[in-house]
C-alpha cells in the first residue's frame, strides 16, 4: 500500500506521516510487543533489541546487520563480546538471551527457588502443575513467522494452568476413566462428568471443541515452540 496521498491543488503527492514510535532511535528496547510492532510496519526509529540482564544485543531478523547477523564484537582488553545470541520472549513480554536465561534458571534450581523473569520478577511457572515455563525463541531466520510467538500479557495473553503434557496427562486419565465406566455403567464416577448419554455427548463434544480451539494457536503451554525447538 502506498504511502502517499495526492492533494488536489497541483496534484502533488505527499508521503504519509509515519506512526507513532514508542522509542528514540538508538534506545534499546526489551518489550517483544514493541519489536513486534516495528516488525510488521518498519517505519520509525529502528529498536536496537537487548538482553534484559547483560544488555548485549540480540538476534531478531529484520531489525539490521547488529542484529540478525552472527557478529561479534572486540572489547578493549582484547576479549569478544557476541551479538548473536538467541532472543527468548517471556510470557510478561520482556526478551532475555538464551544464555543468560540457562543461567538464570540454573542459579535458581540449584537454590530451590522457582525461575522468575529476571527484569520484572514475573514467576515462569504454570500454577497448576509447578512446571517450568521456557519462553519461546524469537524469530531469528525468517520475521515472517511471528505467529509463533504467542500474546504476551501486556498483548492480552495470558498462561494456561497448566503445560501442555500435564494437560495430556489429564486427558488420558480421563479417557480412561470414561472407558471403564463404558464397560461398568453402574459405577460412579466423581467429578463433572455426566452420566445421561445425552449429556455425556454434549460434555465430550465440548471438551474435544475446546482442545482443538488451542491446539490451533499457539501458545505459551507449547512445548514444541520452546527452547528446544530446532533452531
Amino acid at each position: 500500500m502506498s504511502n502517499q496521498v495526492a492533494h488536489r491543488e497541483g496534484d502533488t503527492l505527499e508521503e504519509e506521516p509515519p506512526p507513532p514510535n514508542p522509542y528514540k532511535a538508538g534506545e534499546e528496547e526489551v518489550m517483544w510487543h514493541k519489536v513486534k510492532a516495528y516488525l510488521q510496519d518498519p517505519r520509525g526509529p529502528k529498536p536496537i533489541v537487548a538482553c534484559a540482564v547483560c544488555l548485549e544485543e540480540l538476534r531478531i531478523k529484520g531489525l539490521g546487520s547488529s542484529n540478525d547477523e552472527d557478529t561479534t564484537a572486540t572489547t578493549s582488553g582484547g576479549s569478544t563480546t557476541g551479538i548473536s545470541e538467541f532472543a527468548v520472549v517471556l510470557p510478561c513480554g520482556h526478551m532475555i538471551g538464551l544464555g543468560c536465561l540457562k543461567e538464570c534458571n540454573r542459579i535458581r534450581w540449584e537454590n530451590e527457588l522457582p525461575c522468575r523473569c529476571p527484569t520484572c520478577n514475573f514467576e515462569l511457572r504454570y500454577r497448576g502443575c509447578y512446571d517450568t515455563i521456557q519462553g519461546i525463541l524469537a524469530p531469528a531466520e525468517e520475521h515472517h513467522v511471528l505467529g509463533r510467538v504467542p500474546p504476551t500479557v501486556p498483548e492480552g495473553g495470558q498462561v494456561p494452568m497448566r503445560c501442555n503434557r500435564c494437560r495430556a496427562a489429564g486427558v488420558k486419565r480421563s479417557a480412561r476413566r470414561i472407558g471403564d465406566y463404558i464397560w461398568n455403567p453402574y459405577m460412579e464416577l466423581d467429578g463433572d462428568v455426566p452420566t445421561r448419554s445425552t449429556e455425556f455427548l454434549a460434555f465430550v463434544k465440548e471438551r474435544l471443541k475446546e482442545q482443538m480451539e488451542e491446539e490451533r494457536s499457539p501458545n505459551w503451554a507449547d512445548r514444541r515452540h520452546h527452547l528446544w525447538h530446532k533452531l
